[in-house]
């Protein structure tokens, strides 16, 4: 069983689109336009309170937010210990921008908690999310709204589900690359990460035709022409 997190309507067209490959999926969504588009199309999805119970979340409010303090205070304390000019100021930095670290950690805090109750109750081979690349900071220094921050707190969780497979996908500004062609060699360490890479994002290639493109002497003996298609 796979689960797909959905962030952003872009998500959605590929899922109505294709809708008969995603029908034994778990579709969560994570955000308001995406619930309207799904709901809409007659797709089956479920909203996170579903599985968060939000009055047990909100009792542990005073909890959450004495950690953030206590990061505030230790991110100080770094910064007091490498540049003198915070301390002699007796400038507490991160202290001052508790608000935007509160906002963040919030967010990671209830993402753990929902991936936690995704996993136990439906056990998934697969979790699919989406791959924003870099963290972007907006101008009141929060996460842009734009940027998905779920790939980077699954790695924190890897040594927790090693068996669950993490599987990327790209922003739609890359939906229009449906095919690449490399000449690489799979017993390569190097090669076969690049393999694996692709297959991550969401690549497939057909075995047959990198079998016969394989070359079987020579000096690029093993190599092979690879063609991936998006899927």
């Amino acid at each position: 069983m796979r689960i797909i997190l959905v962030e952003f309507p872009w998500q959605t067209e590929q899922i109505i689109n294709y809708k008969s490959s995603f029908r034994e999926d778990v579709i969560v969504s994570l955000d308001a336009e995406s619930s309207y588009i799904l709901k809409t199309n007659k797709i089956k999805y479920f909203e996170t309170y579903q599985f968060c119970n939000h009055k047990e979340l909100w009792l542990k409010y005073k909890e959450i937010t004495a950690r953030t303090i206590e990061i505030t205070k230790v991110l100080d304390k770094a910064l007091w210990s490498t540049d003198q000019r915070f301390k002699d100021l007796n400038w507490k930095f991160f202290n001052d921008y508790h608000y935007p670290i509160k906002i963040s950690f919030d967010q990671l805090f209830y993402y753990s908690e929902l991936i936690s109750a995704l996993i136990e109750k439906f056990n998934p081979s697969e979790i699919i999310v989406v791959d924003t690349k870099e963290i972007i900071i907006n101008n009141h220094f929060l996460i842009h709204s734009k940027i998905s921050v779920i790939k980077y707190l699954l790695k924190t969780f890897k040594g927790s589900f090693t068996k669950i497979k993490i599987r990327y996908i790209l922003p739609d500004q890359n939906k229009n690359l449906y095919s690449i062609l490399i000449e690489i060699n799979p017993n390569r360490e190097k090669d076969t990460k690049i393999i694996n890479t692709l297959l991550d994002y969401n690549f497939i290639f057909d075995k047959k035709q990198v079998l016969e493109s394989t070359r079987k002497s020579g000096t690029h003996e093993g190599y092979a022409e690879y063609l991936f298609f998006r899927k």
